[in-house]
C-alpha cells in the first residue's frame, strides 16, 4: 500500500476500530446472556464463547483492512470515477442539546454512487488539502450550481 494520504488511512483505521470495538461489544454482550441462560455447564459454554469470538474477532480483523475500504479505492486507485467531493458537518443534538460536531467526507462518482466517512471535525480543514493537492481533476466543495451540474451529468464536474 502506498504511502500517500497518511491522514485518510488514519481515519479509515479509526472508523474501522470503532466498528470492530461495537462488533466485539455487542458479542461479549451476547455471550454474556447466553451464559446466564446456561448457566449449568459454564466451562464448556465459555470455551465455545471464547473460541466462537476468536474466529469472529479473527476474521473482522481480517477483512478491515484499509485497501479494501471503499474510499481508499476511490482516493486511490480509481480516481478517474471521481467527480465530486465536498465536507458536510454533521451535529448529535438529542433533545436539542449539542453534544458532539463531526465532519462527514462525501465522495461522488460518475457512476452517481455516493461513498461517506466520518471524521473528525478538527481533521476536515487537513484533509480537504490532502486530498486537493493530488486530486487535481475532482471539483471540491459543495454549492447548489454543482449539485445541478452534477444532476445534469456527473462528468461535467470533472477538470479535464
Amino acid at each position: 500500500m502506498e504511502n500517500k494520504y497518511p491522514l485518510l488511512k488514519k481515519i479509515i483505521r479509526r472508523e474501522r476500530n470503532f466498528k470492530l470495538f461495537f462488533a466485539l461489544a455487542l458479542l461479549f454482550i451476547l455471550g454474556a446472556c447466553i451464559g446466564y441462560i446456561f448457566q449449568r455447564q459454564p466451562i464448556a459454554l465459555f470455551l465455545l464463547l471464547v473460541m466462537v469470538s476468536s474466529l469472529i474477532t479473527w476474521r473482522l480483523k481480517s477483512s478491515f483492512r484499509i485497501d479494501r475500504h471503499p474510499v481508499w479505492q476511490l482516493v486511490t486507485s480509481e480516481t478517474h470515477q471521481v467527480s465530486w467531493i465536498y465536507f458536510e458537518e454533521v451535529q448529535l443534538q438529542p433533545f436539542g442539546i449539542l453534544l458532539a460536531k463531526k465532519a462527514v467526507l462525501c465522495i461522488w462518482t460518475i457512476g452517481r454512487v455516493q461513498e461517506r466517512i466520518h471524521l473528525p471535525l478538527k481533521h476536515k480543514e487537513a484533509l480537504y488539502k490532502e486530498l486537493s493537492d493530488t486530486l487535481t481533476e475532482v471539483s471540491f466543495g459543495f454549492s447548489e450550481e454543482k449539485k445541478l451540474w452534477y444532476e445534469a451529468h456527473p462528468s461535467m464536474l470533472r477538470r479535464k
